[in-house]
């Protein structure tokens, strides 16, 4: 479920589930009628909410007492969603160090790990990044795309960034460049293949 240990920006507070009433409040609160579409609720209250609490919603709302016309309006606003973006679910497991990852639902966590955003990207941006594919291959294109991005994130958070250094024979530094987001597994090799193509007077520190 959600992260227990955090205060996401959600309905019901830290770690607690969505509230039926709480949306049907913001349904009246909002002017939202029955016959709003999904795309419209969506831009109303925003992506992220029904990434993060829709399918939840839906799950439990048939075991309510009651079907109301808000339960139709989630449903509506998941098929737009889904039809719409590429998009998962971000967990964290937050012990002795954070490490992010995509999760495919809201269920996944334990004490030290749970749910605590979503990433996304539209359709629409996907045609205009990648104009020469199908469908089928900007989908897949996307879900590559947000895995790298997840990664790099969670790496530069691990603090996984390296500087290397061009040296003279004496020390004296000729050369730098800073900024490479990588695993710790494969600075060795940067390191090495950076040396390997040096003269033999020059050296290769790094720092991480």
């Amino acid at each position: 479920m959600w992260h227990r240990r955090y205060n996401l920006p959600c309905e019901g507070g830290c770690g607690d589930a969505p509230s039926r009433e709480d949306f049907i409040d913001w349904c009246e609160n909002n002017d939202v009628r029955p016959t709003c579409s999904g795309q419209e609720v969506v831009e109303q209250l925003g992506v992220e909410w029904f990434m993060m609490w829709g399918n939840y919603y839906l799950d439990h709302c048939e075991g309510w007492t009651t079907n109301k016309w808000q339960d139709r309006l989630v449903e509506r606003a998941m098929n737009y969603i889904n039809k719409n973006y590429v998009w998962s679910l971000v967990g964290m497991y937050d012990h002795s160090g954070l490490l992010f990852s995509h999760v495919s639902s809201y269920n996944y966590g334990d004490w030290d790990s749970g749910v605590v955003g979503c990433h996304y990207v539209s359709v629409e941006k996907l045609a205009e990044e990648f104009p020469g594919m199908t469908n089928e291959q900007r989908i897949i294109a996307a879900n590559d795309h947000l895995k790298d991005e997840l990664n790099t994130y969670d790496m530069w958070q691990r603090g996984s960034v390296v500087w290397f250094e061009l040296l003279d024979k004496d020390g004296e530094t000729i050369d730098s460049c800073s900024g490479f987001i990588t695993d710790k597994y494969k600075v060795a090799d940067l390191i090495k293949e950076v040396a390997d193509n040096l003269p033999g007077d020059y050296g290769v520190t790094n720092e991480c």
